[in-house]
């Protein structure tokens, strides 16, 4: 136990917080793993030292969606979490919605950990499962779910406000100005700090993956994908594009729909968008070969695109039907594409030729305010020097038979630095399922199967306690 705080809890109306008489006050006490040395920015090369690798889990099946960088460093990790409150009294809701006393008790968690990840600093239960979160500037928590939203406070220990609806919310953003925005479906809804509605918008395009809020520009950022429609050769085809909170439509990249992209045939869908710490727009797609309109200016499929292009990881030559990952920086106030670069994974190297590329999916983005990147996915063997890879001194076990790990890769802000590219695979492999990179921090989170293992490292919880396990690892960047 490293310290004590008292919480008082309190219930909200939809537009604010107030205090009742019967709030709950509840010791929350932080549950700590005092081990290894203090935490260091790792060192770049094969061997990988993180401040901690650890997995958080109950007797059940676990799940962690969602990661972010606290505004004081804390790493906050939503999901769910079954049977065990390692050794703290969870924080529990009221609800003002529900009977008086009530509580937004459940499965679903937001755990609090140090930057270390060595130190629960605090569990707040929740209905069900946390599916996305944000973090805010002002260190505010915008939490997504079966339950709709909600917005918390930067101790995760007050709700502010909650919104509910029938739709489930997928994704979740909160941006520099306070307004929360959040995508069930195809529909965008959008609150001001005070969870008053600041209106809905409803898409009309056929898969829309994530959503970001840009403050400065108080704009909203969509990604997803089409039908190839006239571009013909293309099945699919990824657009992002900015919203005015008003719904009007500022900016549409990658819009070719109606436009003969021939040659350049890959199918291609966008994944993730998120701010970065230095207020840039950060775009990640996958394209299913190599030939693809990633490859060219967002608005003008004749001209080439500034990417960054090296080894035979960035240079997505022999790539057949392989998923290739690319990431772009965007001005977000006109969707210019300014750098990116594309990444694949490679085949074993044989004597016939050059390697042939092997598929990197890409499920987790984000970027600090140096503008190093951050990407989580797949990796359908093999990563860079992926026979050579190490944790804290701990070989990382082989390529699963089932045939994909999870992996985490950091570019510099040039993209053409890997500063980390690793996996966690100890006996299978687990999807990374986000990442966070903020307060010179980076963290990711994964899903284990049952049955399972990662490699952990100065971990709370070093083996999985049942089922399908959260796991999660953080580490200093500078």
């Amino acid at each position: 136990m490293r310290w004590t705080a008292w919480w008082v809890l309190c219930a909200v109306a939809a537009i604010g917080c107030a205090e009742r008489e019967d709030a709950i006050a509840v010791s929350a006490p932080a549950s700590s793993f005092e081990a290894g040395p203090p935490c260091t920015v790792f060192a770049q090369g094969t061997d990988f030292g993180p401040c901690a690798a650890t997995y958080l889990g109950g007797p059940g099946p676990d799940q962690a969606n969602a990661v972010a960088v606290g505004a004081d460093g804390s790493i906050v990790v939503g999901g769910s979490i079954a049977g065990n409150d390692f050794g703290l009294a969870a924080l529990r809701l009221t609800d003002a919605d529900a009977e008086p006393g009530a509580t937004l008790e459940g499965s679903g968690v937001i755990v609090r950990l140090d930057p270390s990840v060595r130190v629960v600093e605090s569990m707040t239960r929740f209905e069900t499962a946390i599916v996305d979160l944000d973090v805010g500037s002002g260190g505010d928590i915008a939490i997504g779910g079966a339950f709709g939203i909600a917005r918390l406070d930067a101790s995760a220990g007050s709700l502010r406000w909650m919104q509910k609806w029938d739709a489930p919310a997928d994704r979740v953003s909160l941006g520099d100005d306070g307004v929360l925005g959040a995508l069930s479906g195809k529909t965008v809804r959008l609150f001001d700090e005070r969870g008053a509605s600041l209106g809905t918008v409803v898409l009309t395009d056929d898969v829309v993956e994530d959503i970001v809020v840009d403050g400065a520009s108080q704009s909203f950022v969509v990604t997803g994908s089409n039908p190839g429609g006239g571009a013909g050769c293309a099945t699919r085809l990824a657009f992002v594009r900015s919203y005015s909170y008003a719904g009007q439509i500022k900016w549409d990249d990658y819009a070719f729909q109606a436009t003969d992209i021939a040659p350049h045939c890959s199918s291609t869908a966008g994944r993730r968008v998120a701010m970065g710490g230095d207020g840039k727009l950060y775009f990640g797609g996958e394209s299913t070969g190599g030939d693809t309109i990633f490859a060219w200016d967002p608005t003008d499929i004749t001209t080439r695109a500034p990417l960054v292009a090296g080894d035979s990881y960035s240079n997505p030559y022999n790539a057949g039907r392989a998923q290739i990952v690319f990431v772009a920086r965007l001005a977000a106030a006109t969707g210019a594409l300014e750098s990116g670069t594309q990444m694949v994974a490679r085949a074993v190297e044989g004597e016939a030729g050059p390697s042939l590329a092997a598929s990197l999916t890409l499920r987790a983005l984000a970027a600090d305010r140096e503008g190093n990147v951050l990407l989580g996915g797949t990796s359908e063997c093999c990563i860079e020097h992926r026979d050579q890879l190490s944790i804290a001194g701990q070989p990382v076990g082989p390529f699963p038979a089932a045939g994909a790990e999870g992996y985490a890769l950091l570019l510099s802000n040039d993209f053409a630095t890997r500063r980390l590219w690793t996996t966690f695979t100890r006996s299978h492999g687990a999807p990374t399922a986000a990442v966070a990179l903020s307060n010179a921090t980076g963290a990711l989170v994964a899903n284990v199967p049952a049955g399972s293992t990662l490699v952990t490292s100065h971990a709370l919880q070093p083996d999985p306690a049942g089922g399908a396990e959260a796991f999660v690892a953080s580490w200093k960047t500078r």
